[in-house]
């Protein structure tokens, strides 16, 4: 089910802006509940993670921007995952989760603000042309995925700092047939990025509250 998402606007009168607040109050429990039971049910739209659980195989290579819930969520349906992180005390947080539940397959990185950044030629030239840049603290966590060959990854999430020079880097990297998870990816700032994928078959969920679309690469004609 997609449910359009209910913007919060400063222009609303208050009983309209007090209205869409119950409601989006209410839409987001369903997600807030299983994320309260369940430390592997990540902050996606619902109806995304269903399509996930349906798509991820034992024997898939993952990377994701953004650590969490969905760390233990896609680590524990794949062979092999990268997840980066950039906030000290979370990391330290979600460390701990996966040595609890005994995780190995999880290459764990931490990329704080102002991590020395890469050569800038590693990236691809489409983030020059279309202007896209990364916020100079931000760099070496956008960079992460470069150290990695093309077609490495059956999925990329990202859920993290700097999504467009994230997902821009990640594109060579994804097999063709995988999929790009983009979450909150109704913002309007992230629309450039639909542009650029216009080739890339789509699905978008959303549950009034925000919402998550999956790109799938195109195959090899």
């Amino acid at each position: 089910m997609y449910i359009p998402v209910i913007h919060l606007l400063p222009k609303d009168p208050l009983l309209v802006h007090a209205a869409k607040w119950l409601a989006r109050g209410a839409l987001n429990l369903p997600v807030r509940l299983h994320m309260a039971l369940r430390q592997d049910y990540p902050w996606f739209a619902q109806d995304s993670v269903k399509w996930l659980q349906g798509f991820l195989k034992p024997y898939m290579y993952g990377f994701e921007w953004g650590s969490g819930h969905s760390t233990i969520f896609f680590a524990q349906r794949s062979a092999k995952l990268v997840s980066v992180e950039h906030k000290r005390k979370w990391f330290q947080k979600v460390s701990s989760r996966l040595a609890e539940r005994d995780l190995c397959n999880v290459t764990y990185l931490f990329r704080p603000p102002g991590t020395e950044s890469r050569p800038s030629q590693l990236r691809p030239t489409m983030l020059e042309e279309l202007d896209f840049k990364p916020k100079p603290e931000f760099t070496a966590y956008c960079d992460t995925i470069l150290d990695y060959p093309s077609e490495t990854f059956d999925f990329v999430s990202v859920d993290g700092r700097a999504r467009i020079e994230c997902a821009m880097n990640a594109l060579d990297k994804l097999k063709p047939e995988g999929v790009l998870i983009l979450d909150n990816s109704e913002r309007s700032k992230y629309k450039s990025l639909f542009v650029v994928l216009t080739a890339w078959p789509k699905i978008s969920f959303a549950n009034g509250v925000w919402e998550t679309t999956i790109f799938r690469k195109p195959g090899r004609s």
